[in-house]
């Protein structure tokens, strides 16, 4: 998947997903992934690592998402839409 200009939402529901040009951090065209809270109940349950240049979203036995070229450390709760 790529992020577009300005603010793009993806959708997971389950799988091993990648994201190419993914804006993190809070900034007016960030970009968020909206999550089930039947895979993840809040933020703070999220496991996000860094793996070389790539941040990934571990989301146990539903997958995983890599956000190509992103810093995990630039992730924020507005990156992430948990319903």
């Amino acid at each position: 998947m790529f992020a577009s200009a300005g603010s793009t939402t993806f959708v997971f529901d389950r799988g091993n997903d990648q994201i190419q040009n993914f804006h993190a951090g809070t900034a007016a065209d960030h970009d968020v992934i909206k999550i089930s809270q039947s895979l993840v109940a809040d933020y703070s349950h999220l496991s996000v690592t860094q793996a070389g240049a790539d941040a990934v979203v571990h989301l146990g036995d539903a997958g995983s998402i890599l956000l190509a070229h992103v810093n995990a450390a630039q992730l924020t709760h507005d990156n992430f839409l948990l319903v």
